[in-house]
């Protein structure tokens, strides 16, 4: 069992993506794009699930980049590894070399995953409800983790530094031209 800080993961994250960047240089989209096929790894298939899943229920924009916080993750059975995490994500509408936040939200809870043949799905959610049921399923979900859960989502520095480098993992992957993002009524970041 691996325990990840959210910092952790956003570093593993960027750095999947740059090598998955250099790894592409020079080549066709259609190589490039088998190429990042192969080199699919959970955070991969992390976001892909986040963004179609959970980006496609906010306001469409330009770009839609997950945010996700990991917790830990649970690899010891390749058919249910165990995510457990805040998995955030934003959708943004380009202007200029700015990234202005048009929608996102937040979906805590416990991502389970499977490995098949060196490729990963996800196969459930057990999401974290809403409402008067909120700590409780959280409780349910996080179990002996629920502590380290809480000071997770509570750290808005570490939320923003993940965030941060998801941005430019995202940016450096499709060769946006941006510098900075801006959430409504905020100063951009």
């Amino acid at each position: 069992m691996k325990k990840l800080g959210s910092l952790a993961c956003a570093f593993i994250l960027c750095v999947s993506c740059l090598v998955m960047f250099d790894s592409c240089k020079g080549k066709t989209a259609k190589t490039a794009e088998a190429d990042i096929e192969e080199q699919e790894s959970i955070f991969n298939v992390i976001d892909k699930y986040v963004a179609e899943e959970f980006g496609s229920q906010y306001s469409q924009g330009d770009h839609c980049i997950p945010s996700p916080l990991i917790l830990e993750v649970d690899e010891s059975d390749p058919g249910d590894i165990k995510v457990w995490g805040d998995f955030r994500v934003y959708n943004y509408v380009q202007s200029g070399d700015t990234l202005k936040t048009v929608s996102g939200g937040s979906h805590p809870g416990l991502l389970h995953i499977k490995e098949v043949d060196g490729k990963f799905e996800v196969t459930d959610f057990n999401a974290v409800a809403d409402g008067a049921d909120n700590i409780p399923s959280a409780e349910r979900i996080f179990k002996d983790k629920f502590d380290a859960f809480q000071k997770m989502v509570s750290d808005e520095a570490d939320r923003e530094e993940v965030r941060n480098r998801a941005i430019a993992a995202y940016a450096l992957k499709h060769d946006l031209d941006v510098t900075v993002y801006q959430d409504f009524g905020w100063d951009p970041e």
